[in-house]
């Protein structure tokens, strides 16, 4: 795959998921896991990692800092809240993300125009969850 796309000019992102039989659920989000999932996705040629969120800054910063290509957040499930999104998302970046690859926190939310406005602002322009949370009340870029 990863021959074929650099032939066609195009980016290869991969998200290295820890799913299946073999992975039991409380290890799906295990950093090490996802971080030798990560390595493997890189070594067979990735160009953009789609990377879960193991729930703690420091091992999204270490996962980062081991790969030599740019790392995405993916959303993951639907969460409670859009405060819980853009905290996860400013964790992240604030950690060395280099921005969201997401779906159902943009597209099932009331204003997807909104939600993505405040998701750059965090991403872009380095704004805070409260910065973000005003763009997004307010409807405003």
């Amino acid at each position: 795959m990863s021959n074929e796309a650099k032939k066609h000019s195009v980016l290869l992102v991969v998200e290295p998921l820890l799913q299946g039989g073999k992975i039991e659920k409380d290890k799906q989000l295990d950093p090490d896991m996802i971080r030798h999932a990560c390595r493997i996705a890189f070594e067979l040629g990735a160009d953009v990692l789609k990377a879960p969120y193991p729930g703690k800054q420091a091992d999204f910063a270490r996962l980062v800092e081991d790969s030599p290509i740019p790392v995405l957040i993916l959303g993951g499930p639907k969460m409670n809240t859009v405060r819980e999104v853009l905290q996860m998302v400013k964790d992240a970046t604030d950690a060395g993300g280099r921005g969201v690859f997401f779906g159902r926190n943009v597209w099932a939310h009331e204003h997807p125009d909104r939600i993505i406005n405040a998701l750059k602002a965090i991403v872009h322009n380095r704004a805070s969850v409260d910065q973000a949370m005003a763009v997004l009340e307010e409807g405003i870029a």
